[in-house]
């Protein structure tokens, strides 16, 4: 009996030992592939792209009424994500945070990118992404939320800086959001950080509808909600576009911990 009871645990060892083994090759495997990728479309550093505003004509020296343009260089080479993946459409960074990473959807999948890398490939960290069903890839609509991971099974994934919105002073010293596109680069100032229910917000509220948007963002205001922070002076209005990064609660896995920003600028690309 004793024979057979010491059998079966070294068994069930094994089995867990080759489990790990496995869990950890595929993560390390998926975590190179996907590093290798996004090193083949970076052109330069996307925060040492600095906006730059359109010098005043030498022929046209006089001030114009006409609005500031500003333009900025396109550090990512967007042909290139569309031969690794054409559902790459745009690309994010977080200046200061390691959150520097492509965004898909998937033409099919809302979930997708789950449990898929930027190739289309399984991967346990999946990617940061969109959803059709919800939002269209023009960052146009009312609001627009990007899913990503922050942890899995204790593995850092694309948002595992998220959460750390909880500390004040990151909250205060992290204030920006970029967003790249082929043409543009959308920013966004961060107003909230908060940690939520389970609910698909987009299910349940239409931004367009400007009572649906007053009661999302009336109840930030109620004391009894755990919003972490909240910067008053850069609380959206109805009408504005909204951009809200989205990762499991870690304290909590069961809930949603929430970035939210508010567009305040856009740039053209430098050609």
């Amino acid at each position: 009996m004793k024979r057979i009871i010491w059998i079966t645990v070294a068994v069930l060892c094994i089995a867990v030992c080759i489990a790990s083994g496995s869990f950890l090759l595929r993560y390390y495997l998926g975590l190179r592939r996907t590093e290798q990728l996004i090193q083949s479309v970076r052109i330069e550093p996307a925060e040492s792209a600095r906006p730059q505003q359109a010098e005043t004509s030498a022929e046209d020296p006089e001030p114009s009424d006409a609005p500031e343009q500003k333009s900025v260089m396109i550090p990512f080479d967007f042909d290139a994500m569309q031969e690794i993946n054409p559902d790459i459409y745009a690309w994010l960074v977080v200046p200061g945070t390691n959150i520097d990473c492509p965004i898909l959807q998937s033409r099919t999948d809302d979930q997708f990118y789950n449990d898929h890398g930027i190739d289309g490939k399984p991967f346990i960290l999946g990617a940061v992404y969109s959803q059709k069903t919800y939002n269209s890839k023009t960052f146009q609509d009312p609001m627009t939320f990007l899913y990503g991971h922050g942890t899995y099974a204790g593995q850092p994934a694309d948002f595992d800086q998220l959460n750390d919105f909880a500390d004040k002073l990151f909250f205060d010293t992290h204030r920006e959001i970029l967003v790249y596109v082929r043409d543009e680069m959308y920013v966004y100032t961060i107003f909230a950080a908060c940690n939520h229910g389970n609910e698909h917000v987009l299910r349940y509220y239409d931004f367009s509808d400007e009572s649906s948007f007053d009661l999302f963002f009336d109840a930030f205001y109620d004391e009894s909600k755990s919003c972490d922070h909240l910067d008053p002076a850069a609380m959206p209005q109805f009408g504005d576009k909204l951009l809200t990064l989205s990762t499991c609660y870690e304290p909590n896995k069961n809930q949603r911990y929430l970035v939210f920003g508010v567009l305040t600028d856009v740039y053209s690309a430098e050609h």
